[in-house]
């Protein structure tokens, strides 16, 4: 079957339900980061391309409607959203739930550029 034998958890590919077994019940950190001094390591391919991505090349996709912080991830902005703008923050992070970050993101020595 593709149902985690230890959670419970069902996944569509027999490849997926591996994956999650070494990187959540294992704990197996196969993708390594391989820029110069980082040491970071995970169970998950998407993990490093997001670490390398907001880490390394300091893409940022989610703009705060509200002011001018950007954000690497909507579950950041919807953090930033709450402490930041508490009075409006509920309404707004409704509206961001069906929205997707922009696909590509122009940076310049880690500044988001238009």
């Amino acid at each position: 079957g593709r149902e985690c034998a230890i959670c419970g958890r069902k996944f569509p590919f027999p490849s997926q339900l591996k994956v999650h077994q070494q990187s959540v019940h294992e704990k197996l950190k196969t993708f390594k980061c391989d820029r110069s001094g980082c040491d970071y390591a995970t169970g998950r391919r998407t993990d490093l391309a997001k670490h390398a991505r907001t880490v390394h090349d300091k893409i940022y996709k989610c703009e705060c409607p509200v002011c001018p912080v950007v954000m690497p991830q909507l579950s950041n902005l919807k953090a930033h959203l709450r402490a930041a703008h508490p009075e409006d923050a509920e309404t707004i992070v409704a509206s961001l739930g069906a929205q997707k970050p922009r696909k590509k993101a122009k940076t310049i020595e880690g500044k988001v550029v238009r």
